[in-house]
């Protein structure tokens, strides 16, 4: 059985904290500078390391990107390229 790649968990945690801390509504009401210190704290949290301006990769090779939308999964290119 294929394991949930460690980006994907980070994704939820994102989600899942900024909806209890501050409403369905966190995309709108809360200051960018916020989300992406939240986001930076979590994918750090999760053993990110930074690979680019805004794109992280975890050690089991999953990436995403931060940025004022909070957390997204990101495929490498490489695994785009080879689809």
């Amino acid at each position: 059985m294929p394991s949930i790649p460690t980006a994907s968990h980070a994704c939820t945690l994102f989600s899942l904290t900024m909806e209890s801390r501050h409403g369905s509504a966190w995309r709108v009401s809360i200051d960018p500078a916020q989300m992406i210190h939240l986001a930076e704290e979590i994918v750090i949290g999760f053993g990110g390391h930074l690979k680019d301006a805004n794109l992280w990769r975890f050690p089991d090779g999953s990436h995403v990107s931060i940025g004022a939308y909070g957390v997204r999964r990101e495929e490498p290119l490489a695994a785009v390229a080879a689809a």
